[in-house]
């Protein structure tokens, strides 16, 4: 028979909630390893699913980039070539135009067959009329304005899309001079828009009903936000 004085005893307490202490710290830590784990697996799932998506080229766009972006692919006879629907001298209307770094592309394996126009009967380098010698050559447009591609042009500049701007876009290459009056703006440029662009609708009626789609945007590339 052992007999235990008073100081063994508060001994043995301490002992005792000091190895209770080490457990429950001891279940903490092994608890906390487990959930620091967890972040580790997502990251090695998810470094492993970013490996085994499928190639550019297979996947399919879902329908809301559909109608924003354009898609064809390395298909180079997708790519939508330009039409044009009506031409005089300075007013031109197309569909499938596209523009790149501030050029205007005209897609077409055929210019002469497309009766694609010569580019300065369309726009105008977008330079200040000066009225001096030279003058005029100097504000003939050039590749730097706009240029005539071939669909595999198209698809080596572009890449595999483009985005896509639904509409009727009118686009005025003309200087900061027609715009400093309203009378200049609107005589001599909206009313020559609307008709270049009202000959589409051959049956618009006497009060100007229209079929046409009212234009979405005018773009005017020459043109300072602060004009």
């Amino acid at each position: 028979m052992f007999f235990l004085t008073r100081r063994t005893q508060r001994c043995l307490i301490y002992l005792t909630s000091l190895f209770t202490l080490f457990i429950i710290f001891a279940e903490v830590e092994v608890q906390d390893t487990v959930k620091e784990s967890k972040p580790s697996q997502k990251k090695e799932r998810r470094i492993t699913e970013v490996w085994n998506q499928p190639d550019p080229e297979d996947i399919i766009p879902p329908p809301l980039l559909e109608r924003t972006r354009l898609w064809w692919g390395t298909n180079v006879s997708a790519i939508p070539t330009t039409k044009i629907h009506r031409h005089v001298p300075g007013w031109t209307l197309m569909d499938n135009v596209y523009v790149f770094k501030g050029t205007m592309y005209i897609v077409s394996d055929h210019p002469e067959q497309d009766r694609i126009p010569q580019i300065q009967n369309m726009i105008s380098s977008g330079k200040p009329i000066r009225r001096e010698p030279g003058d005029e050559h100097r504000r003939e447009p050039t590749d730097q304005h706009v240029q005539v591609i071939s669909p595999r042009r198209a698809l080596h500049l572009f890449g595999q899309y483009v985005k896509r701007v639904e509409g009727t876009s009118f686009t005025i290459y003309e200087p900061s001079q027609y715009f400093s009056t309203a009378f200049r703006f609107v005589a001599e440029i909206l009313f020559g828009l609307w008709r270049t662009y009202s000959t589409l609708d051959l049956r618009i009626e006497s009060d100007g009903r229209t079929t046409l789609p009212a234009p979405q945007r005018i773009i005017l590339p020459n043109i300072i936000a602060s004009h």
